[in-house]
């Protein structure tokens, strides 16, 4: 199997008035190959959805549908390495959390707590482990996606062990 998966992250800002010039730059790039150690992935997937408004998207890390040619499986990860949420509306408003809460919730992606962070439009919520993949387990498993009551599309992207 080749496995080839990158994550990038940069961020950047320049500043300029007639008395000063501000500018500062940084970028982290991690590159997946396949396998199961530092910088390894056994698979990666992505999801598309759409939240109805006001409510919940259930995602469960222990059986994300994946399609391959002719049929759809599901992929049990037992580790991530990279998760990216996106909030794929261009509409101010347009909300949605991402948490972990109940019973098998996903906690350990919060280092324990329920999460719900806010994603805004066009913005996206990601955590990289690139050195030691977070657990996932029949008790660590599910993570939710929440509408704040306007409705909007989202892919998940997940790279990880399985």
């Amino acid at each position: 199997m080749n496995i080839v998966s990158s994550y990038i992250n940069k961020t950047s800002f320049s500043v300029e008035d007639s008395t000063v010039s501000i500018s500062d730059s940084n970028t982290l790039t991690s590159s997946y190959t396949y396998g199961s150690g530092t910088d390894q992935v056994t698979n990666c997937v992505s999801m598309t959805g759409v939240l109805s408004s006001g409510l919940s998207s259930l995602i469960d890390l222990t059986a994300i549908p994946q399609k391959t040619i002719g049929s759809t499986q599901n992929i049990a990860f037992t580790g991530i390495k990279h998760l990216s949420v996106y909030n794929k509306s261009e509409t101010n408003g347009y909300n949605f959390t991402v948490c972990a809460t109940g019973t098998n919730a996903f906690t350990n992606v919060f280092n324990g707590g329920s999460g719900n962070l806010m994603v805004k439009p066009l913005s996206s919520f990601s955590i990289n482990s690139p050195v030691d993949a977070i657990p996932v387990s029949g008790t660590q498993k599910y993570l939710f996606l929440k509408d704040t009551g306007s409705g909007t599309s989202y892919k998940i992207v997940i790279f990880g062990l399985t």
